[in-house]
């Protein structure tokens, strides 16, 4: 051991003897800078493999110059990121630490306060990926260095939200198409029934030796594409439908093919021509072995300058599929020879290639009916589909979009935006409307409404942002953004007509500031446009859901809990939620969609001219309103939303002795309110509270409550 330690220090007194060396080398070369800064009689500087005699430092460096110990630090830390923010100037980093409030300390666990357990023992909800009011989405952290560090500086892009929404949702549909259906076994027995009876119906006279049968367009298109479809639409040659259907008929009733799947087979609807629905041509429905069967003519169609009614003949197979809106819904599946006909050349290989595409000149389709501008943009989105360069290029000619609002009538234009929204990526839709600058084309208000409304319109932008940050939030798409409270989301994914309200809302954002002068007041430019604009107010609720949504966002914004301050939180919490705007099933509004409507609208007024938001602002709107939304719960306040009053106006008559009038409405107020801060209260004690109510209120007291503003939905 001795002899070890010496020969250690021998070891030590060497390379001491080398350093002194190569520092007079140094001093030689004029590579010495000068004496060391070390004061007389302070401990060496550290050396590789130094610590002091006779020991080697734990920590001493490798030959690289690394101490061991760092190196497996470093090792262990993740792969570095790219750095995908600005970069900041510090007069900017100076501004946002100035803007920014740190987390105050916690109190001492004596001096915390406790919060009592919910009512009715409710165990706590799962979260999921939510972790409560300090969850920051993928920033997750909220210590001061989180919201110091460049991440929280850094401006949140919307089109990387968008961009990344569009990603996780967009539709996909093979790409491997052999060109051949595989038939179900009852598509096979109508196929061959059909076969059947047209050769029958060629051997029966000269007039019908042309008559050939196809099916036609998105039957096809699905079946090519793996999807089920019931759509079966027979194109008929040399033959009216509504005949052809009447001679199956008595054919079918010859060979007692009539009692088949339930005795339905065979009867005959006949839907008129109207053409303002694309009914150009009378059509034959009729019920072929259980399954709804269209037969019409193939045709061919001349369209007048001003109008999208055409004038029809009977046309060739080649002339009908050429008047179709896109190529992939061109294709015919020819019953005799069972093979797919694509006789655009062009359908096969858009449908294998993802491209939504007209068959003739773009100008030309759509000039002839400018309603295949949004049949294109529907169906793209609904497949995910590209649009083809010259297609898109057409549909932004200001001649097509001036058609569309000249030759379309809004019903039409409504019926295609309601396919959209219901279609499966309505983001995808809204957002090729924009790109192609048909946005105020599908959604404006006509001039003799706008020469009279006030406020200002929004940019187009805003309403593809807020949908952008709406569909990431329904579909738990990961961005950059906060994550909102899972009770926000829970009603949206039951209620699928819900999800398209607040889709379509969104949509509105550049309107929301918007009103316009009806009779004697002033009604909100989005209610125009859903209700005169697309006509589809009647339908699952839009009017009046689309605009309570607006108007839910003006009395919900910015929840903060200070707001509620006050003798009873709870009745102030409930009173807001109960609000006809907030929440009533029998208009469509539920008060966890109308909030997180409310959240969506509150980003997007943060949006900047850049199109980006402050990362920190959007923490604070998040967290605020799952801060509400927890309270919410924690006071059980939820089942108190739609609970009825404890006394009606006939009870309130009775107990005070009034009759009806506006008085009962004031005492019905205060009963509402008095319930929300006295949960699970008996009706015998409420009407005691009521009777010193009226005597306070005799005796020139205020009450035990002001009514609010605005009633509350009873």
């Amino acid at each position: 051991m001795e002899r070890e330690r010496e020969r250690e220090r021998l070891e030590r007194e060497k390379e001491r003897d080398r350093e002194r060396e190569r520092d007079r080398g140094d001093r030689r070369a004029g590579r010495w800078e000068g004496a060391s800064s070390r004061r007389p009689n302070s401990p060496p500087p550290y050396r590789r493999g130094y610590d002091g005699p006779g020991r080697r430092h734990e920590d001493a460096h490798d030959e690289g110059g690394i101490p061991p110990l760092v190196s497996k630090f470093v090792a262990s830390l993740p792969a570095p990121q790219a750095f995908d923010g600005p970069v900041f100037r510090t007069d900017d980093l100076l501004t946002l630490f100035k803007n920014v409030s740190l987390p105050s300390r916690s109190p001492p666990p004596s001096r915390m306060r406790s919060r009592s357990p919910p009512r009715g023992g409710r165990p706590p909800p799962d979260y999921g990926p939510y972790q409560g009011p300090g969850d920051r989405g993928p920033n997750r952290r909220g210590s001061p260095g989180c919201l110091l560090g460049l991440r929280s500086m850094s401006r949140l892009s919307l089109q990387d939200v968008r961009v990344k929404t569009l990603a996780a949702t967009r539709p996909t549909t093979p790409r491997d198409i052999s060109g051949t259906i595989t038939l179900t076994k009852e598509e096979d027995s109508i196929c061959t029934l059909l076969d059947e009876f047209a050769n029958h119906l060629r051997g029966s006279g000269e007039e019908y030796k042309g008559v050939e049968c196809r099916i036609a367009g998105g039957w096809v298109r699905d079946k090519l594409l793996g999807i089920p479809s019931n759509d079966i639409d027979i194109a008929l040659a040399d033959i009216m439908g509504t005949a052809f259907a009447q001679k199956l008929q008595a054919y079918m009733v010859s060979r007692d093919l009539e009692d088949k799947s339930s005795g339905r087979s065979g009867t005959i609807a006949t839907i008129a021509r109207n053409p303002e629905q694309s009914k150009h041509l009378e059509t034959a429905r009729m019920n072929v072995l259980g399954h709804e069967v269209d037969f019409v003519n193939l045709r061919s169609e001349t369209y007048a300058e001003d109008s999208r009614i055409p004038e029809i003949r009977i046309g060739t197979p080649l002339e009908d599929a050429l008047r179709r809106d896109i190529t992939i819904n061109a294709l015919f599946y020819n019953i005799h020879t069972r093979s797919v006909e694509d006789l655009t050349e062009r359908g096969l290989p858009d449908l294998r290639q993802g491209i939504a595409r007209t068959p003739l000149a773009p100008i030309q389709t759509f000039q002839d009916d400018p309603l295949r501008v949004l049949r294109c943009i529907r169906f793209s989105s609904r497949f995910g589909f590209e649009i083809a360069e010259e297609t898109g290029n057409a549909m932004q000619q200001q001649s097509i979009q001036d058609a569309l609002v000249r030759k379309i009538k809004r019903e039409r234009v409504g019926e295609e935006f309601l396919k959209m929204l219901k279609g499966k990526s309505p983001l995808l839709s809204i957002t090729t409307i924009e790109r192609y600058g048909i946005y105020d084309t599908v959604f404006g208000v006509p001039p003799d409404i706008i020469d009279k409304t006030t406020g200002s319109q929004r940019p187009q932008s805003t309403g593809i942002h807020a949908a952008s940050i709406l569909c990431s939030f329904l579909d738990l798409v990961s961005t950059p953004l906060p994550t909102p409270h899972p009770e926000l989301l829970k009603q949206t994914r039951e209620d699928h007509g819900l999800r398209q309200r607040l889709i379509f809302g969104a949509a509105l954002t550049p309107w929301k500031d918007m009103t316009y002068p009806y009779k004697k007041g002033h009604l909100p430019v989005v209610e125009h446009i859903v209700k005169e604009g697309l006509k589809i107010g009647g339908q699952t609720h839009f009017i009046p859901a689309v605009p309570r949504l607006f108007a839910a966002h003006k009395r919900a914004s910015n929840p903060s809990l200070d707001k509620f301050d006050g003798p009873s939180q709870r009745a102030s919490i409930g009173l807001l939620l109960r609000d006809g705007d907030v929440h009533n099933p029998r208009t469509g509004t539920h008060w966890s969609a109308s909030l997180l409507f409310s959240m969506v609208q509150d980003l997007a007024d943060l949006i900047d001219d850049q199109n980006t938001l402050n990362d920190v602002q959007a923490q604070r709107v998040v967290e605020t309103y799952n801060v509400f939304v927890d309270r919410i719960l924690e006071l059980d306040l939820v089942k108190s939303i739609e609970e009825p009053p404890k006394l009606n106006g006939k009870e309130i008559g009775a107990v005070l002795g009034i009759k009806p009038g506006k008085e009962i409405g004031i005492y019905m107020d205060h009963v509402i309110r008095w319930q929300l801060e006295h949960p699970g209260e008996s009706v015998d004690v409420c009407k005691t509270w009521l009777k010193e109510l009226q005597q306070s209120l005799a005796n020139g007291g205020s009450g035990a409550a002001t009514p609010p503003a605005k009633r509350a939905r009873v």
